[in-house]
């Protein structure tokens, strides 16, 4: 057991030393409630005036990308509540063509980003995105169309490391690619457990 557990804790540290970002799933039930489950070390909105809780998220380079309401403010439950009043909601963007990235900075060495995506006004639009540090891969992580892309979608990425973190968005079908929020969250990978190491590895507490 010791071993095994001396092989996790030298994996986590060359983890956390070297980097690594991957692309864990996707939520098509939160909406625009993000605050429920998202954002708690930073969050981002963004709109022709981005609406911004930065927290943890040191530098935030959008890239040069554009910006665009839809429907700002809304009640629809699509569009995402403001940082700092939740009883507002934006239904806007980020947009560009054919390719766009975002990047983050953060102290965070161990973090998930959720990046929120959903198209208001078109039936053909489709991008593929993929998240990185340093280069971006070949293949994309996912591809967004509809009908999931009009009812609003988060894709989730976990990364550690030091490095920043990128998110590469590529037009695919349609006027542009979209995206509407970026939120970050701490992760932890090990606690303290009345004085020895814990550390969760495939859902299995050594």
């Amino acid at each position: 057991m010791k071993y095994i557990l001396t092989f996790i804790m030298l994996f986590s540290v060359f983890s956390l030393a070297f980097g690594n970002v991957e692309f864990i799933g996707e939520d098509k039930d939160t909406k625009g409630n993000w605050p429920e489950l998202y954002g708690k070390n930073g969050a981002i909105v963004f709109a022709p005036l981005d609406i911004e809780d930065l927290k943890d998220i040191n530098v935030f380079d959008d890239g040069g990308n554009q910006r665009w309401d839809w429907a700002n403010p809304t009640q629809d439950e699509r569009g995402l509540i403001y940082p700092d009043d939740p009883d507002q909601r934006a239904g806007s963007c980020m947009f560009n063509n054919p390719v766009g990235v975002v990047t983050i900075e953060t102290d965070l060495k161990n973090y998930q980003v959720a990046v929120y995506v959903v198209d208001w006004d078109s039936s053909v639009r489709v991008q593929d995105m993929v998240g990185f540090q340093e280069d971006p891969p070949d293949d994309p992580d996912v591809t967004v169309e509809n009908p999931d892309f009009h009812e609003g979608i988060y894709y989730i990425w976990e990364v550690t490391g030091g490095g920043p973190f990128s998110l590469q968005i590529t037009h695919k079908g349609g006027a542009n690619w979209v995206i509407s929020g970026l939120f970050l969250d701490a992760l932890n990978i090990a606690v303290e457990t009345k004085g020895k190491l814990a550390t969760t590895w495939a859902g299995i507490k050594l």
